[in-house]
């Protein structure tokens, strides 16, 4: 059974979130672009538990989310303006796998928790709506509990709505609003969908499926697709990303660009600039428009994609080719420590097809017969900061780095990459100063051993000044990415 879509109707649903709170945007975000620690507000929904604090998400012991269907329409306000609204309908089909009667109650995101990065009443959800099996839900707003400790820390209120299951019983859950995207002061939007909510429920999601309808957006305005293996239709209007039988643990976002292409702006671009967006909007049109190629050709255009770093131009030919002919396989990498003015430790990363979405990192040394954490952090959308990765030898590489200060021996570096699909690089490596030989300590890639290996590199560091000297520096001009961690890279 299908979902209504709320073009054009009113209702309740967003109209009682209270003035003052940070809007619900449910699945969908459009946040600033330069505000790069915001939280997406969207997500699937999930099953809920409360304390006299409000509702927090639960994990589910009998029911199962064996389909979910989003389907993202942008739109714009008035003709030829910017396409800054989504119409959105969410559909997920649930089976109780229990023996009993349950009364469910599930929770959608209505608001994000205000902080430095959130102004008030800046995402909005309207005419929210639940229906189960086709019947109207009454749906209630409520306070977020800070809950257990996994319970995700964003959402300070939610839709919250009953549905009814029998033994064994199967039902479709249909969830529909609509949003006022937002923009940056230099026209960037950013798309977000929150998967991660999904894996409240009993075992993996079946199968999951998110398409978005580009409306008046041209693939050429795309900035990012994350992760990096979405599919475009072979007209270029909507592009979707699926996977199956998964327990969700990354999300879904699209950046796309739509003052470079207002003629006013362009008005002012140097012809350089001014040619760059010409040939890239030929390339497109050029590439949709133009029929049938041979998969020779189309392989070729892809590997010039990868190697100029447009993730996009590589996402759309990939569409293009017969599926299983761009490489899928697993992450692998490999860490080195440096000396400059401090030591860095550095993971080198590759991936066959570019969609890594999270890597864990961890970095120890011993002193004094106890072991001492110099880092230790989750870097998640690697893909999303699409700087060009290094294309070679048929796979993407780049890199990520962390200042640890000086140690007296030996650095164990642990290192766990995910892809979008689910295959997982879990390593450990050895990294040592001096100027001995190198050490290579081998990871695990789902099960199998990737020949790569921990190369190490130590240069004599300076002294005391010029390393304090560094260190100032490095805080002043890179304070927040000294917190997280510094991924450099180049396609």
């Amino acid at each position: 059974m299908g979902c209504q879509s709320t073009q054009g109707r009113r209702g309740a649903g967003a109209e009682a979130v209270p003035p003052g709170l940070v809007g619900a945007v449910g699945f969908l975000l459009a946040v600033l672009a330069l505000l790069p620690a915001f939280r997406p507000a969207f997500a699937d929904d999930a099953s809920i538990g409360r304390d006299a604090e409000g509702v927090f998400p639960v994990h589910s012991s009998d029911v199962t989310m064996l389909e979910e269907s989003v389907e993202i329409r942008l739109s714009s306000p008035y003709p030829d303006s910017w396409p800054i609204y989504s119409q959105v309908t969410c559909q997920f089909v649930f089976r109780n796998e229990s023996g009993s009667s349950v009364d469910v109650e599930m929770a959608f995101p209505a608001s994000v928790r205000e902080d430095e990065f959130t102004e008030r009443g800046d995402t909005r959800i309207h005419d929210f709506r639940a229906s189960v099996d086709g019947q109207e839900l009454d749906v209630s707003l409520e306070p977020a509990s800070s809950g257990p400790e996994d319970a995700p820390p964003e959402y300070d209120w939610w839709y919250v709505f009953t549905v009814p299951f029998a033994p064994g019983e199967t039902r479709t859950v249909c969830n529909a609003y609509w949003v006022k995207n937002l923009t940056n002061s230099i026209g960037q939007v950013r798309l977000a969908y929150v998967l991660r909510t999904g894996r409240y429920w009993k075992g993996p999601i079946g199968r999951a499926t998110v398409t978005v309808h580009l409306g008046p957006v041209r693939p050429y305005q795309i900035m990012s697709l994350v992760p990096n293996r979405w599919v475009f239709s072979p007209d270029g209007r909507t592009t979707t990303w699926t996977r199956e039988d998964f327990e969700p643990s990354y999300d879904l976002v699209v950046w796309y660009n739509l003052r470079d292409w207002e003629p006013g702006f362009q008005s002012y671009l140097n012809p350089e600039a001014l040619e760059r967006l010409r040939r890239r909007k030929a390339w497109f049109e050029h590439l949709v428009g133009s029929g049938v190629r041979t998969q020779e050709v189309l392989r070729e255009l892809y590997r010039a994609a990868v190697q100029s770093g447009d993730g996009v131009q590589a996402n759309l030919l990939r569409s293009l080719l017969p599926s299983g002919t761009i490489a899928d396989g697993p992450p692998a990498c490999g860490a080195e420590a440096v000396a400059d003015n401090g030591t860095r430790v550095v993971v080198h990363y590759s991936d066959p097809d570019g969609d890594i979405v999270a890597m864990e990192v961890r970095v120890t040394h011993e002193f004094q017969g106890a072991t001492v954490v110099d880092y230790e952090g989750r870097e998640v959308y690697l893909a999303e900061r699409w700087d060009p990765l290094t294309f070679q030898s048929g796979t993407y590489t780049g890199s990520w780095a962390c200042y640890v200060g000086v140690g007296a021996g030996n650095y164990q570096v642990e290192v766990r990459l995910e892809d979008s699909v689910g295959h997982i690089f879990a390593g450990t490596f050895t990294v040592r100063p001096g100027a001995g030989g190198d050490r290579a300590d081998q990871g695990t890639a789902d099960g199998q051993t990737p020949k790569t290996a921990a190369v190490v590199h130590w240069v004599a560091s300076g002294a005391m000044a010029g390393l304090c000297f560094g260190a100032l520096l490095w805080y002043l001009t890179a304070g927040a990415r000294r917190r997280k961690g510094h991924r450099t890279s180049s396609q």
